[in-house]
């Protein structure tokens, strides 16, 4: 049988980083420099490949009873965000539609997967994902969106990032926040082209996952 490595659809948009590692079958950048270093430029504004996390979508009239039975009770509130453990969100993105991701190491999203009931349609996505990280983070915001992040804090947000329809989700990154986005991975490399492109221009830079993961036994 022949087992196709999986690829960021970032790869060729962000510089080469001095270390990867796998993440869930696609190798992902870890580092570009020491965890000091990446971590001082995460709490100021930098970029991270996200791409290579574990996801799932569970849709359908049986779906949330799919989700209890493995131990996850979302919210009543669409677009409300659950946390899920090792890291992961599930968020509500209808009456009966979740979308789900894993942290690094997380085996959820292949529970969801597995085993769907009757009327329950389980299905993985492969989005591209960045995390904008750091304190001026509001400067590439400034240029790109429109939209005020500072009035939805914790709600997972669809918005338009430099013209691309992105799923946005403000999240906790040990002492920094980054803004998590979501895209078709078709403009994946558009939307790393360019928030990379500001990013650089305002001295910030691109980091591996050791700066939003120092914890992640590598």
């Amino acid at each position: 049988m022949i087992t196709l490595e999986r690829a960021s659809p970032l790869l060729k948009e962000l510089p080469a980083p001095r270390r990867r590692i796998d993440v869930q079958g696609m190798p992902l950048a870890w580092s570009y420099a020491d965890l000091a270093q990446e971590a001082d430029s995460a709490a100021d504004l930098a970029l991270c490949d996200l791409s290579g996390l574990p996801r799932a979508v569970c849709k359908g009239p049986t779906s949330q009873r799919h989700l209890a039975s493995l131990g996850l009770f979302p919210s009543d509130e669409v677009y409300s965000v659950c946390p899920v453990e090792g890291g992961g969100i599930l968020v509500r993105t209808g009456a009966s539609e979740f979308f789900l991701e894993d942290g690094p190491t997380g085996g959820t999203a292949r529970r969801v997967l597995q085993a769907a009931p009757p009327d329950c349609l389980a299905f993985s996505r492969q989005d591209a994902s960045l995390a904008l990280c750091g304190r001026r983070a509001e400067l590439v915001l400034r240029q790109t969106c429109s939209f005020d992040f500072a009035m939805a804090p914790r709600t997972f947000i669809m918005t338009r990032i430099a013209g691309v329809s992105v799923g946005a989700l403000s999240r906790q990154g040990g002492r920094f926040t980054y803004l998590q986005l979501w895209c078709d991975p078709s403009y994946g490399a558009y939307l790393a082209h360019t928030l990379q492109t500001i990013v650089a221009e305002l001295g910030g830079a691109v980091v591996g996952l050791q700066a939003i993961f120092p914890t992640l036994a590598v």
